[in-house]
This record gives structure tokens, sequence and C-alpha cells, in this order.
């Protein structure tokens, strides 16, 4: 799992998140840890935990379900594409003359 999930589908993601948790506390609390490294690895910390907090409270998974999200809308609206009703086929010219 790269970077930091905003959203948590699962109890697999649940589970890695948690883990990266754990190891970024140990990293925390690492004495050798500088206060610059600290406070980023706190800003981690805390998005992490965030999510791992609205995934368990997320009433689908308090009920034992998957938890189902709302489709996300991009900020900028969809554009709008008309449909063009195909044209009508060309007339067909037929010269009967020649038949008889």
């Amino acid at each position: 799992m790269a970077g930091i999930p905003t959203r948590i589908r699962n109890d697999v993601e649940y589970e890695e998140v948690l883990e990266r948790i754990r190891k970024g506390a140990e990293m925390i609390e690492h004495p050798l840890t500088t206060d610059k490294n600290r406070a980023e690895l706190m800003k981690v910390y805390d998005a992490l935990s965030d999510a791992a907090i609205a995934y368990r409270q997320h009433p689908d998974v308090r009920a034992g379900r998957e938890p189902v999200y709302e489709m996300e809308l991009p900020d900028k609206p969809l554009p709008v594409v008309a449909e063009t009703p195909d044209p009508p086929p060309a007339a067909i010219n037929i010269n009967l003359s020649d038949w008889l």
C-alpha cells in the first residue's frame, strides 16, 4: 500500500493500515528520531489513525459488511455530450429502364 489512504475499503486494507500505524509509533518513539522527522511521522500517523477510525465507525462495517461509499464526483462538472442521431440513409437511385 503506497501513500496515505484517505479511505479504507476492506478488512485487509484495515489490517495493513494498523500495521503501518504500529510501525510508525515505533519510529516516533525511537530515541534517534529527530524532532523534524517526528513531526512528519506524526502527520502520517494521524492521517492513518483517522482513516482507521473512520473505517471502523462506518455503519456497514459495524453491521459486519464491507463499506459502500458513494461515488466521488470530480471537482469540475463533467462535459455534456449531446447524442446526435444517425443521419438517414441516402436514397438509392435504381434505374429500372434497362430491366424491360
